[in-house]
């Protein structure tokens, strides 16, 4: 890992489906804090920050729809 931020983001990624929205929550948190942390990301940094915090939301639309289709399969 080239930032310490990205384990956290990692883990997320490796996260079981009940752990999810920790996770997920975490590594928000974790670059949200890498965001106000001095001193400031240069633009490679800004740049994986900015990719990690879009795959992350595609993670959490992913697993929103695949819980809905969990719970209209058992319906």
């Amino acid at each position: 890992m080239e930032y310490p931020w990205q384990e956290v983001v990692l883990a997320a990624f490796a996260a079981p489906p009940e752990s999810l929205p920790a996770k997920f929550s975490a590594a928000q948190r974790a670059i949200a804090d890498r965001l106000e942390d001095q001193p400031q990301p240069d633009r490679y940094e800004i740049s994986a920050l900015t990719d990690a915090l879009n795959a992350l939301s595609v993670l959490m639309c992913e697993a929103v729809q695949e819980q809905q289709r969990r719970e209209q399969d058992t319906a």
